[in-house]
């Protein structure tokens, strides 16, 4: 497999997005992928056939609607032939229409963030010396393309590829971080949130009348974005101190 990026051993490929030791060829789990673990999934079924019922009904009749289906999270395609003389081939043609309307905006952001992650990762690179101003940070710092050592006194590190083994070898973990800036023994770990929305809530579940939290053991956390964002950049810190125990992180964001 054709590595894209490499930090020691620890290999990375960017089509396939999965890290490996390029020496043991020991697969390493990406930080996202772990987190995902404590994700509910997505009901992409329900949702679309949801979206697809309040795309065909009037705004009156999917407001009668409505509660019932937030309540049950299920809908009977009969129920709604007979009371609205809807055929259920256009009420599924609607969602496949939404299916494809979610695929095409997926790709697009997609597309999106690699760019932007490229070009800002770039920007970087035009010259080795850069100033970190519009960061909030005093001095001059020196970016060296595909250098992960993090013995720069002042160092931009675009991209930087992190990575971690417990002493058991049990947890292989790695993931790219945005950027990372060091000073000293001072950590900033940056993030490019190229969403469209931050959600600092989770969808209120009217079936058990709560808001959807993560899984065990993260149960006590909101399932949004803000919050998955927020477990990834922490993750990050806790590599990095596990890199160096005398780094001190000033900022996630």
């Amino acid at each position: 497999m054709q590595v894209d990026k490499k930090n020691g051993s620890i290999c990375y490929n960017d089509d396939a997005h999965v890290y490996w030791d390029g020496s043991t060829n020991k697969k390493y789990i990406s930080v996202t992928t772990l987190l995902e673990k404590y994700i509910p999934p997505y009901d992409k079924e329900f949702w679309s056939l949801y979206k697809a019922i309040q795309r065909v009904l009037t705004t009156d009749e999917f407001n009668m609607e409505k509660k019932r289906l937030l309540e049950t999270h299920k809908i009977d395609l009969k129920y709604f032939e007979s009371m609205y003389s809807l055929s259920e081939y256009d009420i599924l043609t609607e969602q496949q229409n939404i299916l494809d309307e979610w695929a095409a905006t997926n790709k697009q952001s997609k597309e999106r963030g690699t760019k932007i992650h490229s070009e800002l990762e770039n920007s970087f690179y035009k010259s080795e010396k850069c100033e970190l101003k519009k960061f909030g940070i005093s001095g001059d710092f020196v970016c060296k393309k595909d250098y992960f050592n993090l013995d720069l006194e002042n160092g931009v590190y675009p991209e930087f590829l992190v990575y971690y083994q417990s002493p058991d070898g049990n947890l292989c973990l790695a993931g790219q971080i945005d950027l990372l800036i060091k000073k000293g023994n001072s950590i900033w770990i940056f993030d490019y949130k190229t969403n469209k929305e931050l959600k600092f809530k989770s969808f209120y579940d009217s079936r058990v009348k709560k808001a959807q939290m993560m899984k065990y053991p993260l149960n006590g956390l909101m399932d949004c974005n803000f919050m998955h964002y927020t477990m990834q950049l922490s993750t990050y810190a806790w590599m990095i101190q596990k890199m160096n125990p005398d780094f001190i992180i000033e900022k996630l964001t």
